[in-house]
C-alpha cells in the first residue's frame, strides 16, 4: 500500500479444471506387492485484467487464455526381502502440455519427467526402524496472470536423499522420529521480483537451489494420564 494514488491493478481468473486417476494396488504373496496407476488432467484458465495510471488516467487491459494439460503413468514395486529388512522401488513418467495466449502474443511448453523412487527400511526390532531413500520430485510448468512480462514459466525438478530413524520405548510412551536429508533443486520456480505482474505475483524458474536439513527431530511422549506431549526441532541450511 502507498500513500500515493498512483496504480490501480484488477485480476478476474476463472480456472475449470478435470482431473481422473485410477490405481491398482495388488498383493502378489507375502513378499511382493505392486502400485501401479494412471493420471490425466485438464486445465483451462480465462483471465482478464486491467492495469490503470491514475495521474494520466490511463487503463491497460490485459488477457489470457491457457490450458493445462498433463497425463502421468506411475508403479511401485514392494518387497520383503527378509523378516527385517523391505525395499520400495517406483517409477513415475509424467507428460506436460501448456499452451498459453494473451492479447499480444503465444506461447507454449512440453515436458517430459521420469521420477524414480527408492526406499530401504529395516526393522531393527519391535521398536527401532531406520530407512534411507533417493527420490526425484517434479514440478510441472505454469502461466503467470494476464499482466506478466512473461506469458509462462517451466517446471522444476528436485533430488532427495534422506536418511532417517524411528524409535518407540517404554511400552510406546515415548516416540522419537529423527532424519537428515540433501534437496538438489534444478530451474527452482521462484517469484519474478525483477519484473513482477501489474495483475499479481509473476513466476520465473531458472535456479539451481541446494540445501539440506541437518536434522529434523520430533519426540512424543505420552503420559500415563494420556496427556501427550511433542517437541519438534529442526535445523536448516
Amino acid at each position: 500500500r502507498s500513500p500515493f494514488d498512483f496504480l490501480r491493478a484488477t485480476n478476474n481468473p476463472i480456472l475449470k479444471t478435470t482431473t481422473g486417476e485410477v490405481r491398482l494396488d495388488t498383493r502378489w504373496s507375502d513378499r511382493i506387492s505392486t502400485l501401479v496407476g494412471v493420471f490425466a488432467s485438464q486445465a483451462k484458465t480465462e483471465a482478464t485484467g486491467t492495469t490503470t495510471i491514475v495521474p494520466f488516467g490511463l487503463t491497460i487491459p490485459a488477457s489470457l487464455q491457457a490450458q493445462n494439460d498433463s497425463a502421468a503413468v506411475f508403479a511401485t514395486v514392494f518387497a520383503k526381502l527378509n523378516p527385517t529388512l523391505d525395499l520400495a522401488v517406483g517409477l513415475r513418467f509424467d507428460h506436460q502440455k501448456l499452451d498459453a495466449s494473451n492479447a499480444g502474443s503465444a506461447e507454449a511448453y512440453k515436458a517430459n519427467e521420469v521420477q524414480p523412487r527408492l526406499t530401504l527400511t529395516k526393522h531393527w526390532n519391535d521398536d527401532v526402524m531406520t530407512y534411507a531413500s533417493l527420490s526425484r520430485g517434479v514440478r510441472g510448468g505454469g502461466q503467470n496472470g494476464a499482466g506478466a512480462p512473461n506469458l509462462i514459466y517451466r517446471g522444476d525438478n528436485v533430488w532427495t536423499y534422506e536418511l532417517g530413524a524411528k524409535l518407540a520405548a517404554f511400552d510406546g510412551r515415548l516416540d522419537l522420529s529423527t532424519a537428515v536429508f540433501y534437496n538438489d533443486y534444478n530451474h527452482y520456480i521462484g517469484q519474478n521480483a525483477l519484473a513482477p505482474s501489474t495483475t499479481g505475483v509473476g513466476f520465473v524458474a531458472g535456479a539451481t537451489v541446494r540445501f539440506g536439513l541437518v536434522d529434523a527431530t520430533d519426540v512424543t511422549v505420552v503420559s500415563s494420564t494420556r496427556l501427550t506431549a511433542r517437541v519438534p526441532a529442526t535445523i536448516l541450511v
